[in-house]
């Protein structure tokens, strides 16, 4: 019998046999059953995005600054048009040292939000940029719905 990361796992064959489908059929199932330890999310209504920032979320908390800024960089090129994803990405690179990039970062929520029409958020979005290159970050970046909930 077949053992994969420590469990006892059932061969592509006796899969075959039980189900009585295709062999390539059963081959797939297998595999599929084998790396179902290596998804990000157990939940199948959670978006590749969604899993993303969960995932940047974790490595911040976990003191893994740099991959969490990468994972925001990528979420944030995925999803371009939420400026709330600029700000979290441009707050990782300012503490990471990227000053450029957290300028850039911080131009384009701005621009997402006067683009919106959203001026209560751009002005709070210039005065944290301000804030951030005389190195006053905030120590935990909370969205609203977080803070509502507290």
């Amino acid at each position: 019998m077949n053992r994969v990361m420590g469990h006892r796992s059932r061969s592509s064959r006796s899969v075959y046999r039980q189900l009585g489908c295709a062999p390539h059929v059963a081959r797939d199932l297998h595999r599929q059953s084998q790396m179902a330890h290596f998804r990000v999310s157990s939940d199948p209504g959670k978006s590749p995005l969604d899993c993303t920032i969960r995932q940047a979320t974790r490595a911040r908390r976990k003191g893994r600054h740099r991959k969490a800024m990468l994972l925001l960089r990528k979420a944030a090129f995925e999803a371009s048009e939420r400026p709330g994803l600029w700000t979290r990405y441009a707050l990782c690179c300012m503490r990471e040292g990227r000053n450029e990039d957290g300028n850039k970062a911080f131009a384009h929520a701005i621009w997402l939000c006067r683009k919106a029409g959203i001026p209560k958020r751009t002005d709070i979005l210039i005065e944290l940029q301000k804030n951030a290159l005389t190195g006053d970050l905030p120590r935990v970046y909370r969205p609203a719905r977080a803070r509502a909930a507290s």
